[in-house]
């Protein structure tokens, strides 16, 4: 998803998610934590959320400090030494090293061992972080078995042949052991400790779930998300076992409630699913605090996410419907397993639910003449459909190709957390989760990157759909599929095209309001909003002339028509 450009451009903590690769502080916040080589603005947003109740960024000269973060570009053998002499009995360093420059070209992880061992510390985990720093969306453990070949086969996209080519390279040259790459990898980032060995932030505490692998697991931590209102994810590695378990942790206070409702959500589900069904989404099992902020266990999905299996780069289309079709497949069957009440019901409350967003959206964003235009036509349409029956479902909220895992064709679904906002409800209409995730999984499949890739995509998918192109023409054969199966009309797609993407611009806006990143409502930069647009400058497409009621089956917005005809 966009990031909203006019945001606030605060230092994003996501910066600092290396916080929890350290030992949990005693009583769930540092007494002091000096942090070298970063944006003054880092230092206060890390004291304002707790992390320390004095965050500094110069070494004091006789004052002990907790935790010392030595952050690109600040890291040379001097400065790990005076880092090293300020730090109190038990005290925690993180240090990042970027050996692509001739001054800290020998500053391999074998040398920094030795400098560590020269002033009794004790190396507590080694990262490689990937993309790299700045980015970091991954930290890959170097000094467990296991973890890098995990990282390849399960996180990895091949995008292309650059890709595949450090792919092979680390394979031919390390048969993936993390030990054997760690001399050779370009950056890398460490922990150690003064003193006593305890294991990392999570995993060290004394609630932690899993009492034997947290003493002498090291923690794969996972950092994707959109924004610092997602969560990090812990996966706990001993040395050559494949992870069982996931530690899923707020980075804010204020999205605590979307882990303590996830617990509870996948205990539902479990419930109510048959025994096959059950087994495609994770275990829960359990919550507990880290300071104040709230952590989530559950079962490790297996396998790779679509992102990363249609990801791959020459993968051939039949392997990439392949795909698509065992997403739908589990979508319908889950829907089938989870109706929320009785189908004669569901066009009167879908018109309500209309009715709501439509509203929310024009007192929120306010009204192009094409969106009023658009959106009478929506209000309309669905008049017509009065009656006609419409299931109502438990619906996931970010039914995406990153939440969707693989293995063989068993299907794994994750992230079932309940996101907050006014509008958020864990139910609504049918094929609100496909529409969301053809669309993104199409930007996958056809190789679609950036913005301006992305919206022709869009365009291409839903209002110019090319008959000749074989992922379109493979989506909305999943689409026909998924309603045959649910027993929903076409004529419903067209509206609940729009629900959807008006619903995701609400979302999205509520997302950046709870995190308190701007206060008024913005059309610049949310891309749901951009895509209403347009739908709305081409709603004929949408929504052709009134015809009878046979015509209007048969004729319901052409293009769709033409995509599966």
């Amino acid at each position: 998803m966009t990031k909203d450009a006019n945001a606030d451009s605060r230092i994003d903590l996501r910066r600092a998610d290396w916080r929890f690769l350290l030992p949990a502080p005693a009583d769930g916040s540092y007494q002091h934590l000096v942090l070298l080589g970063s944006h003054p603005e880092l230092a206060e947003r890390l004291r304002d959320a707790g992390v320390a109740r004095r965050v500094s960024n110069e070494l004091p000269e006789d004052e002990p400090v907790d935790v010392v973060a030595i952050l690109q570009g600040a890291a040379m053998p001097a400065t790990v030494r005076r880092a090293i002499d300020v730090l109190t009995p038990g005290g925690s360093l993180y240090c990042e090293i970027d050996r692509r420059s001739i001054n800290r070209l020998m500053m391999t992880p074998g040398r920094m061992r030795r400098l560590l061992q020269a002033h009794s510390l004790s190396l507590t985990g080694l990262y490689w972080p990937v993309p790299g720093f700045a980015a970091g969306k991954r930290y890959v453990p170097l000094d467990v078995n296991g973890p890098l070949e995990w990282y390849f086969s399960t996180l990895y996209v091949d995008g292309g042949p650059f890709y595949r080519l450090v792919e092979r390279v680390v394979r031919t040259a390390t048969n993936y052991r993390g030990a054997w790459f760690a001399p050779f990898v370009p950056w890398y980032a460490f922990t150690a400790s003064a003193g006593t060995i305890t294991p990392a932030s999570v995993l060290g505490q004394s609630d932690c779930a899993d009492e034997r692998r947290r003493s002498a697991a090291r923690p794969f931590l996972i950092t994707m998300g959109i924004d610092e209102g997602s969560r990090v994810a812990l996966v706990p590695f001993t040395d050559g076992a494949l992870p069982e378990v996931v530690y899923k942790v707020a980075r804010l206070p204020e999205v605590n409630a979307n882990i303590e409702c996830e617990q509870e959500r996948l205990a539902e589900l479990r419930g109510r699913l048959d025994g096959s069904m059950r087994c495609t989404v994770p275990r829960p099992l359990g919550r507990f605090s880290y300071g104040d902020l709230a952590v989530g266990v559950e079962s490790c999905a297996p396998g790779s996410s679509l992102l990363v299996s249609s990801g791959r780069w020459r993968l051939s289309y039949a392997e990439k419907v392949h795909d698509v079709r065992l997403a739908t497949d589990w979508l319908g069957a889950f829907h089938q397993q989870v109706r929320m009440g009785p189908s004669e019901q569901g066009t009167a409350d879908f018109s309500a639910r209309m009715e709501h967003v439509l509203a929310c959206y024009a007192d929120t964003f306010g009204l192009e003449p094409s969106e009023a235009r658009l959106f009478a036509r929506v209000r309309k349409h669905v008049r017509s459909l009065n009656g006609m029956p419409l299931p109502i479902v438990w619906q996931h909220g970010d039914f995406g190709p990153w939440n969707v895992y693989r293995r063989g064709n068993e299907v794994t679904v994750i992230d079932w957390e309940v996101r907050q906002g006014p509008i958020l409800d864990p139910d609504g209409p049918p094929l609100c989760d496909l529409l969301y995730f053809v669309t993104y999984w199409s930007f996958v499949a056809r190789r679609l990157y950036g913005e301006a890739a992305e919206r022709q995509g869009f365009r291409e998918l839903f209002l110019e759909p090319d008959r000749t192109d074989v992922i379109i023409r493979a989506i909305w054969d999943s689409v026909e599929a998924y309603l045959a199966r649910l027993s929903v009309d076409r004529r419903f797609v067209s509206p609940l095209l729009v629900y959807t993407w008006v619903k995701r611009a609400l979302e999205e806006l509520s997302r950046h309001r709870i995190l308190d990143q701007f206060s008024a409502a913005r059309r610049p930069g949310n891309q749901f909003v951009d895509w209403i647009g347009m739908l709305a400058a081409q709603s004929d497409q949408l929504f052709p002339g009134e015809h009878s009621h046979d015509a209007a089956a048969t004729e319901r917005d052409s293009s769709f028509r033409r995509a599966v005809s």
